[in-house]
């Protein structure tokens, strides 16, 4: 069953997406605690964060991709700090994410025209910046498009570049690789405060004309859990915040979401991340066949993998899942038919990707899964990577569910068209498998 050739055009063009300035900004301390974030050596007071002798890295949980930082800071004449941005969670951030500087007026004056404040580090000089005395406050903006970062000091821009330019140029420096990461609070002993600390991400922009064109409807409407069998009082770990929808990673019951509408042939385009690192686990190598990839001794082979795990549920079935995860296969493989020995040759074969085409931890994918008959395909960020697939034991109709198996990640732009006539019995009840 191939994916109509008009679809991928409508549905999967790049992503982007633009932020204006009546878009809301979310406080990153406003709970007046630092459990979103690891390190040491930091005060939180009053909505104002005050670094210590102490103070080395505080380091966000979470991945930021696509963003607006807003923030106040205020440093002594001499003083010299340090932003990370894109930080890939271990080695140097400086080497493994962007460095931004913030430096006092005095210490400005005397740096490197590419280590003064707003720069790029070592990499690319900003436009002479209007920094303020001393003890004054100064405002500082960061848009973060993926590959592009532009700096704003108290209303100028001062900085704009494009990390796949500047990796060109430096490809030992990792990262500018980078694409998604965490934000770091690099202090080492410097003396700085902040206040004010905001962000607004900046979910992937849908092309809402094509899709309603096509028929779409959405399953999502980006602020609230309309339309999803979801009690507020019991399940706490899904929410939706700035257009997507997010699961914060923590077990609990009920793990999964489903839709109150039950559906029989459809198809199905959404944008999807995870939102914070995994574990690194070994996992087995699975082959094109959709078998265990053995060892010269028969034994199972293994890579270490970042362990991340979900999956949409087609027609109420766990069996006929789609599944979302970082193991080898990639995401796509259909993991109820692919692992089981009864199941035929060829089946198992077409339940494995027939390619690896995830984008990395943090960055948005987009996947379309088109359910007709017992036949399941999936493409992924513009690559079929299962086609046809043959679900014998798939109910005829059902709730789409959206499985959470212990990390963080979000959902956006979710929408649906259904290929055949709907039941009138749409608002069902149903027990979740």
């Amino acid at each position: 069953m191939k994916l109509p050739t008009l679809l991928f055009a409508v549905l999967l063009m790049p992503i982007s997406g633009a932020f204006a300035e009546n878009d809301a900004l979310r406080d990153l301390f406003s709970n007046g605690k630092l459990d979103a974030w690891n390190g040491a050596g930091y005060v939180l007071n009053e909505g104002v964060l005050t670094t210590t002798e102490k103070s080395e890295m505080l380091v966000s949980k979470a991945l930021y991709t696509r963003y607006v930082l807003d923030f106040d800071f205020k440093l002594p004449a001499e003083g010299s700090y340090t932003l990370v941005l894109h930080y890939a969670g271990q080695g140097d951030p400086q080497k493994s994410g962007v460095a931004i500087p913030l430096l006092g007026a005095t210490a400005n004056a005397a740096a490197a025209p590419t280590q003064a404040h707003g720069s790029i580090a070592g990499l690319v000089a900003p436009v002479s910046p209007a920094l303020k005395p001393a003890g004054e406050w100064n405002h500082q903006r960061i848009t973060v498009m993926e590959s592009t970062i532009a700096v704003e000091l108290n209303g100028a821009m001062i900085s704009r570049a494009n990390l796949n330019d500047l990796s060109a140029k430096q490809p030992d420096h990792l990262g500018l690789k980078q694409r998604a990461g965490q934000i770091v609070f690099l202090g080492r002993g410097s003396e700085a405060s902040f206040r004010n600390v905001k962000i607004h991400e900046m979910v992937p922009a849908a092309n809402t004309a094509g899709v309603t064109e096509a028929g779409f409807k959405p399953l999502f409407d980006g602020k609230s859990l309309q339309g999803w069998v979801h009690d507020p009082a019991t399940t706490h770990e899904w929410f939706a915040q700035d257009g997507a929808l997010k699961h914060t990673g923590k077990l609990g019951e009920p793990r999964n979401l489903w839709t109150k509408k039950t559906y029989g042939d459809f198809t199905m385009v959404f944008d999807w991340r995870w939102s914070h690192r995994g574990n690194i686990m070994p996992q087995p190598i699975i082959e094109s066949n959709g078998k265990i990839k053995l060892d010269e001794k028969g034994e199972p082979q293994r890579i270490e993998v970042e362990e991340q795990d979900s999956g949409i549920f087609i027609r109420g079935n766990e069996k006929s899942q789609v599944n979302l995860w970082n193991w080898s296969v990639g995401s796509g493989e259909i993991y109820g038919y692919r692992h089981e020995d009864s199941t035929p040759d060829e089946v198992r074969a077409a339940c494995t990707p027939k390619l690896r085409a995830d984008q990395p931890t943090g960055v948005w994918n987009r996947m379309m899964i088109q359910a007709k008959g017992n036949r399941v395909s999936v493409s992924l960020n513009g690559r079929v990577v299962i086609e046809g697939a043959d679900l014998s034991e798939m109910p005829a109709r059902g709730p789409i569910g959206i499985q959470h198996h212990g990390q963080a990640l979000e959902f956006s732009n979710v929408w649906i068209r259904e290929e055949s006539t709907p039941s009138t019995t749409d608002s069902a009840t149903h027990d979740n498998p």
